[in-house]
């Protein structure tokens, strides 16, 4: 608040707000120690910005610009004060002469320093400001934040939102009038959370501020006509407007979840499948090993000694024993799937069967769960093959080396 508005708005309450008279105001008043403060303060601060005194005397004696005032007294002082016309002390008769005067409303800047006659309201002061002005300064807010979407401004402060081609743009001009001062207070959260993403370049900020763009013009294309009907009309109903917005941002947002969720389940299913493949892939080749100690178990028919039998019966029990912790790695390999397909697909399985989830995307999920579940299944039951496979040549070996001996005994 301007301390030299402040001692005007002093003295014009100390004379009992007079009547204006154009851009000046009169009074006799007793020349007492605060009237004597106010002049003399505003004699020695005011300049031709601030306004001042046409007229000064006391008791009919007039004071020019270099006569000292008289001390404080029971004399009378009458004066007339000139307003400024511009400047940080003005004067604002009422809420239209508000909204005439101030241009910055435009673009949304609420002057700092006034005094509205009809509210006696000083701005800046320890006082409720009247409800008028409270939705002035939302207003503005509101102009600020459309400013900050829009893509440029033209020379008449017009905001422009470009659409898909320039004769399809969006155009707001921001025009202040008695009926928007009486309108309830207005909920624009969502602009500031567009405007606070769009500044912080978070996620999606593109992609919500052309839903904005797109939002805006669809909206206003229907239901106003032209650039200031749709600066009172968006004003008007920006709940509706609101409801638009995010509907479409709703879809968007969806769609795009929906397709990023898709792509997730295809990789996870993709995934699984190469690692399932890997294990199958090297357990088959170290698994060859099951029929060459069988092939070389059959060599202990050619042998003479029952040493050599016993060397060929421990070399295959030694290679069974190796072919099955191969084969028991193997397994831990598969728990350790099992384990990461639970990991990934637990949460979103939890998801699929809620009623809202889209079913298109909960089918193709279970899809993918059943056939990994299928593939553990097999690789599992490989493993389990692997695993008794794996004894066959101690097995094989075993028989020969009891069968030889018995052959021997008969």
């Amino acid at each position: 608040m301007s301390e030299t508005l402040g001692a005007i708005v002093a003295l014009y309450r100390a004379a009992g707000l007079p009547q204006l008279d154009g851009s000046r105001f009169a009074a006799r008043l007793p020349l007492g120690a605060g009237i004597h403060a106010l002049i003399s303060r505003l004699r020695n601060a005011a300049n031709s910005r601030d306004g001042h005194f046409e007229h000064l005397s006391v008791d009919g004696d007039e004071l020019f610009e270099n006569d000292d005032l008289p001390a404080p007294s029971q004399q009378d002082v009458s004066f007339e004060w000139h307003l400024a016309g511009q400047g940080e002390c003005r004067f604002i008769s009422n809420r239209n002469g508000f909204i005439e005067t101030y241009e910055s409303l435009r673009t949304g800047q609420f002057p700092g320093s006034f005094y509205v006659v009809s509210d006696d309201y000083n701005h800046g002061e320890d006082k409720p400001q009247p409800e008028w002005l409270n939705r002035v300064s939302q207003l503005c807010e509101l102009i600020a934040l459309l400013r900050r979407l829009s893509d440029y401004r033209d020379e008449n402060s017009r905001l422009v939102y470009l659409s898909d081609s320039i004769a399809h743009s969006t155009i707001i001009e921001p025009v202040l009038n008695d009926s928007l001062l009486n309108i309830n207070e207005l909920d624009f959260e969502f602009l500031r959370e567009l405007v606070a993403s769009s500044e912080a370049n978070s996620i999606h900020t593109h992609e919500k501020r052309v839903t904005f763009r797109l939002s805006l013009s669809e909206y206003l294309h229907q239901h106003a006509d032209g650039a200031q009907d749709s600066f009172q009309h968006l004003v008007l109903h920006l709940d509706s407007f609101k409801h638009v917005y995010i509907s479409n941002l709703q879809t968007y947002l969806s769609g795009f979840t929906f397709e990023t969720k898709r792509r997730e389940v295809a990789d996870a299913q993709i995934r699984f499948a190469e690692q399932i493949a890997k294990v199958v892939g090297d357990m088959t080749g170290k698994m060859l090993g099951v029929p060459v100690a069988l092939i070389a178990s059959f060599g202990m028919v050619k042998a003479t000694g029952w040493i050599e039998q016993v060397v060929f019966l421990v070399g295959a029990f030694l290679a069974s024993l190796v072919i099955f912790f191969m084969a028991r790695h193997y397994h831990r390999q598969h728990l350790s799937i099992e384990h990461s397909k639970e990991l990934v697909f637990g949460g979103l399985d939890t998801k699929a069967r809620m009623p809202c989830y889209p079913e298109e995307l909960a089918s193709a999920l279970g899809n993918a769960s059943l056939d990994i579940d299928r593939s553990i299944q097999r690789l599992r039951c490989t493993i389990c093959f692997y695993q008794v496979a794996a004894w066959i040549p101690t097995v094989a070996a075993l028989v020969i080396f009891i069968h030889m001996h018995h052959a021997k005994a008969w």
